[in-house]
C-alpha cells in the first residue's frame, strides 16, 4: 500500500500524505510513518516480514535512519531486545 501511496505522490496524482489519508480514512500520521517505510533496505524488509518476533506496531512507529548500514543495525538491535 505504502508503495502506491508513494507512486501517486510522485506523479502528482494525490498532493499530499494528508489527502491520502483522508481517502482512506485513516489518520494522517498513520500514513506518513507508512510513507517512511518506502525509504527501508530491501534486506531489512525482507528480514522484517520473516522475522517471528517483532510486531508491525513497532516496526511502523521506529524513527528509521536514512543509511540503509544503520537500518539494519537498528533492526538487530530491535530484534535482540523483543
Amino acid at each position: 500500500m505504502a508503495y502506491y501511496w508513494q507512486h501517486l505522490l510522485d506523479e502528482g496524482r494525490i498532493a499530499s500524505p494528508g489527502a491520502i489519508a483522508q481517502l482512506e480514512g485513516l489518520d494522517a500520521s498513520h500514513v506518513r510513518r507508512l510513507l517512511r517505510l518506502t525509504l527501508l533496505a530491501p534486506t531489512v524488509i525482507d528480514q522484517m516480514v520473516n522475522s517471528e518476533s517483532l510486531s508491525f506496531d513497532r516496526i511502523v512507529r521506529t524513527p528509521w535512519p536514512d543509511d540503509w548500514w544503520r537500518q539494519a543495525g537498528l533492526l538487530r538491535s530491535l530484534a535482540d531486545s523483543v
